[in-house]
């Protein structure tokens, strides 16, 4: 079989931007595992962006369903008819995300079509992500999580500490290693660079907002007066009128900005003219923002929990914990610096994911991984048995 009759069908609970980050993984991939030759369909259920985010899915077939109570769980009969329409045709289900109501019907096509799924968790097996409702997780765990994912064919880590949290997790699957990656834009450097230092994401308590506005309050009044913190992102739980209300009461207004949530061009534009990029988040897979962030030639601040040590080992990142002093810390390290070190660490960055973070890469990988699956080709250097 010629990996041109490698089809796929690229499972998710939304194919929009309201997915986060894990949404440009799986369309990423998708995208250039296609261009490689496999047949991808996309599937997932509609949300409040798919009409507006459809178009950026390019020539995959994306098929998003509506979903019916209960909103948390987000059930859709569409979405499981089409998977049992479309099973014939398909080689491999590959899952994006835990949680949800595709977990169940991936559990269902393994069931009653004995066809290979692989997982892809992108940080939800990780401690602090498991004890965020908690109460929930175990209830899936007992319905039908734990044995989704114990039969699958394999699980995609995107780097060792998520396959240590996927052992420790109890699972003994194969287990491929591969990061995630980002368009190499060959674009040179912007000159034109604001005193901005920015934050792109979701707005969720694990992102370490407070303490960033909290460690922002400690910044001497020189730098409030020509520095700026500029918290780009969409709204989670509530936790966008949390962080206006910390702003105000802090009286930052003129220092700081809640600016929404920025896509395409707007969000690069942002990228290439700010300084830095920060993320003191308590708990990531692997940030796809970070990633972006290098690639636009910006020095990134970030605490360990982005798991991307890389980045401070090669001098593209300052290290800070969660801790507001940390983060203060860090701030006034990096305002200490001069333009052109600013600059250096930028060009570190941008080169750091030239070499190792880009989709074209990483698709390759993933190609060997579905061929070894679906076809027994000989295992990739990329999946690690269990011990």
């Amino acid at each position: 079989m010629s990996p041109s009759k490698i089809r796929i069908m690229s499972l998710s609970s939304s194919l929009s931007h309201a997915a986060g980050g894990v949404y440009g993984v799986q369309k990423s991939l998708a995208i250039h595992c296609q261009s490689l030759g496999v047949e991808v369909v996309a599937a997932g259920i509609e949300d409040s962006r798919w009409s507006i985010d459809n178009h950026e899915w390019e020539n995959i077939d994306a098929n998003a369903f509506p979903s019916v109570f209960p909103k948390f769980y987000r059930r859709s009969p569409g979405l499981s008819n089409f998977m049992d329409e479309s099973a014939p045709r398909i080689d491999l289900v590959h899952l994006h995300g835990l949680w949800q109501y595709p977990s169940f019907l991936t559990r269902r096509f393994q069931f009653q079509h004995r066809k290979p799924t692989l997982v892809s968790p992108h940080g939800m097996l990780e401690g602090w992500a498991l004890r965020n409702s908690s109460w929930k997780k175990r209830l899936m765990l007992g319905l039908f999580e734990r044995r989704m994912l114990e039969t699958a064919a394999c699980i995609h880590a995107l780097n060792e500490k998520e396959l240590n949290d996927i052992r420790n997790f109890g699972l003994k699957n194969p287990v491929c290693i591969l990061p995630n990656g980002v368009e190499n834009r060959n674009a040179s450097i912007s000159l034109c660079k604001k005193k901005e230092v920015i934050f792109i994401g979701r707005l969720h308590p694990k992102k370490g907002l407070v303490n960033l506005i909290n460690a922002w309050s400690k910044m001497p009044e020189e730098i409030l007066k020509v520095w700026h913190l500029r918290i780009i992102g969409w709204d989670d739980g509530g936790h966008e009128r949390e962080l206006e209300t910390l702003i105000r009461t802090m009286s930052l207004e003129g220092c700081v900005s809640m600016n929404g949530p920025l896509f395409g061009v707007e969000k690069q534009k942002v990228l290439d003219e700010a300084r830095l990029f920060i993320l003191p988040s308590k708990s990531e897979g692997l940030p796809i923002a970070v990633l972006e962030a290098w690639e636009s030639g910006l020095p990134v601040m970030m605490t360990p929990q982005c798991n991307l040590d890389i980045g401070f080992q090669n001098g593209c990142a300052i290290q800070v914990d969660t801790t507001a002093d940390s983060i203060a810390e860090g701030l006034l390290k990096f305002f200490d610096q001069t333009d052109s070190e600013q600059a250096e660490m930028g060009r570190k960055g941008k080169r750091l994911v030239a070499d190792s973070f880009t989709w074209p890469k990483v698709a390759e990988q993933l190609l060997s991984v579905y061929q070894w699956i679906v076809q027994g080709d000989c295992q990739p250097s990329c999946v690690h048995l269990d011990a």
